[in-house]
């Protein structure tokens, strides 16, 4: 999947988010098609490619607040639209959960957002569409929480604590997980 098509897809977001009084109502539907007519346009979804997933919610948090929307409060639907939207398009996999998480926290850290916060909103957003996946909460959650941590660590130690903190005190489960692969 091209650059070029990653751009497109954010810039058909922001163009129509601009004007909109909550961003956030409109989103899920925006994202969604986008994210279905994106992959359908790049065909297998081993074209696609590991990784291109990350960059595109990564773009839609850029969107999200071209349009003065705020990182953390997209989140949970970017990644819910993310997943459902590839499902529609016959390309949902239960490995788009980890990118789509990695891609929210890159993203918000890229624009200076509360990555810890969402962190919550992705595992969240993930969560919510694991049945689509076929997955069970307990899959998506593992997924979510993997992506959310291989981001933050890409960042910094201290950002792997926020994630780390934020999850353990937000949702259920989250210690479990977090406990056996990601203690040093």
């Amino acid at each position: 999947m091209t650059d070029e098509l990653i751009k497109k897809m954010k810039d058909s977001v922001v163009g129509a988010l601009r004007g909109v009084d909550d961003i956030y109502d409109t989103l899920f539907d925006i994202v969604k098609g986008d994210v279905v007519d994106v992959l359908k346009a790049a065909g297998d979804i081993t074209e696609v490619g590991a990784g291109s997933v990350s960059k595109i919610v990564s773009s839609l948090i850029h969107g999200v607040t071209e349009v003065g929307g705020e990182a953390v409060e997209g989140a949970e639907k970017i990644v819910m639209a993310t997943l459902r939207g590839a499902v529609d398009a016959g390309m949902g996999t239960v490995d788009m959960i980890t990118e789509s998480v990695h891609g929210v926290i890159k993203g918000t850290s890229e624009v200076g957002g509360d990555i810890g916060k969402a962190a919550v909103g992705a595992v969240k957003g993930a969560i919510g569409a694991a049945a689509d996946l076929g997955v069970s909460t307990e899959e998506a959650l593992e997924k979510a929480v993997t992506g959310a941590i291989d981001a933050a660590g890409e960042i910094s130690e201290e950002a792997v604590e926020n994630v780390k903190s934020a999850l353990e005190a937000s949702i259920e489960g989250a210690k479990d997980v977090l406990k056996a692969p990601f203690e040093k």
